[in-house]
């Protein structure tokens, strides 16, 4: 049976934490928010981060 590679989604995450941050740009935490807003995206399963970025886009 044949191995599929696993899906990162590299982009799509990437894309997900910027929209993520945007309203944070301004605080003084800002970099402590984007690097937690990275880890729970990292840790997002494909299809999840696929509907958040779905959902934000409406």
């Amino acid at each position: 049976m044949p191995v599929l590679p696993k899906l990162t989604m590299k982009e799509e995450r990437q894309e997900l934490v910027k929209k993520m941050v945007k309203p944070f740009r301004q605080e003084p935490n800002y970099l402590q928010t984007k690097h937690s807003f990275t880890c729970f995206v990292s840790q997002l399963s494909a299809p999840s981060v696929l509907h958040c970025l779905a959902v934000m886009e409406e």
